[in-house]
């Protein structure tokens, strides 16, 4: 009798488990590639951190391409999806330079920047003392429940933001999707990776601005949240 073929289980990280979790009509338009299986395979520009879509089994020559801010941000949408979020936003703020990249929904950087960016912010005011980790919570914006309820308006609504501190700058990395909340599980299963990515970017910061013909002026105020 021959054998039958087992069909492989996806796994918390397996590339059509991240699919068929992507539940928003704007991920799939912004990053048509990262949402389609097939389509995974077919840029080969971003083969290479595409294949097996498992940060935990990246090779030494992924690594080392990543260490270089500009490749590192290129393909962050593609790594925040591979955790299992839409929405990403990155700060680096050092005496020099504030630098922010984020894919936040239009309404909501429109409103950042109406109202601007206050230390009073509930995740700006955390990432200033802290490097735990901080989940984007009802309770986490009782100081300011208009600010919250905005952003779940624009579908910012589960997630945590991971700050990073040095001697002489800080920044913070936060993932967030507008469907399925955050398990105490999920929280443990990939804490350790938005760390490792946070201080990825982190360093790469710090190489990337310490060279003179990289030094810009500010971006446009853009909450930290």
């Amino acid at each position: 009798m021959p054998l039958r073929r087992r069909t492989r289980q996806t796994g918390p990280y397996d590339a059509r488990h991240m699919y068929n979790r992507c539940t928003t009509a704007q991920c799939c338009i912004d990053y048509p590639l990262s949402c389609s299986p097939m389509g995974m395979y077919a840029h080969s520009e971003h083969q290479l951190f595409l294949q097996g879509s498992n940060m935990k089994n990246w090779t030494a020559v992924q690594h080392q391409h990543l260490l270089e801010l500009p490749a590192l941000l290129e393909h962050l949408p593609l790594l925040i999806k591979d955790l299992g979020f839409c929405f990403y936003a990155y700060t680096f703020i050092c005496p020099t330079q504030r630098d922010n990249k984020t894919n936040y929904p239009a309404g909501w950087l429109n409103h950042c920047e109406k109202h601007g960016h206050t230390p009073h912010e509930p995740i700006d005011a955390h990432c200033r003392s802290s490097s735990l980790p901080l989940l984007w919570t009802a309770q986490t914006f009782r100081s300011a429940p208009e600010h919250w309820e905005i952003a779940q308006a624009c579908g910012l609504r589960h997630g945590w933001t991971q700050p990073l501190h040095d001697r002489s700058s800080r920044s913070s990395l936060s993932i967030v999707r507008p469907h399925v909340s955050v398990s105490i599980q999920e929280l443990y299963e990939k804490a350790a990776l938005v760390m490792w990515l946070g201080e990825l970017l982190h360093r790469a910061s710090i190489h990337f601005f310490s060279q003179p013909s990289n030094h810009q002026a500010p971006d446009s105020p853009v909450c930290i949240a």
